[in-house]
C-alpha cells in the first residue's frame, strides 16, 4: 500500500498542508483504481478493497 503523500499529485494541491485531513486519510485505504465510460465520458473511480459486492 502506498502512503497518501505518494498518491497526491500537484493538480490536487501544490502545498500538501493545504489538503484536509479526511482527504489524505482516505488515500491511505487499500483500493482499486480505474476508469469506466458513462455516456461516452471517461470517469475515474477509486473503489475501496474493503467494500463487498452485494448479491
Amino acid at each position: 500500500m502506498e502512503s497518501a503523500i505518494t498518491d497526491i499529485v500537484p493538480e490536487w494541491a501544490l502545498d500538501l498542508s493545504a489538503l484536509p485531513g479526511w482527504f489524505t486519510e482516505t488515500l491511505t485505504v487499500p483500493r482499486e483504481e480505474g476508469f469506466v465510460a458513462i455516456d461516452g465520458v471517461q470517469m475515474h473511480y477509486l473503489h475501496p478493497e474493503s467494500w463487498t459486492v452485494l448479491g
